[in-house]
């Protein structure tokens, strides 16, 4: 497991959202779990990227250099569809296939 830090808009952000999102939660009577899964969405997709500035593309992109360089593979997986297909053009050197959820 690798712990990234978050680019300075992603952190922005992230704070934004957070600060945002919790003083709904506090003042809303009728909160329910969803609400609250609702934000842990929306934040984990802020780690994802905002305007280009992605921590986790930087990553990718120095890991699987490296792993090429060294003649290795790897797998890459995500939890959204959107972001990950905004990487796979970035990774378009290392001929990346793509398995998705998608029924189409």
């Amino acid at each position: 497991m690798k712990f990234l830090e978050l680019s300075d808009k992603q952190q922005a952000a992230y704070q934004a959202v957070e600060t945002a999102g919790v003083a709904d939660l506090q003042t809303n009577a009728d909160a329910t779990a969803t609400n609250v899964l609702a934000l842990i969405t929306r934040l984990k997709l802020l780690c994802n990227g905002v305007g280009g500035s992605s921590c986790k593309q930087e990553f990718v992109q120095e890991y699987l250099a490296d792993a090429s360089a060294n003649d290795e593979k790897a797998l890459l997986f995500s939890q959204f569809k959107g972001p990950f297909d905004a990487l796979t053009s970035e990774l378009a050197p290392y001929m990346p296939l793509q398995y998705t959820g998608n029924l189409s």
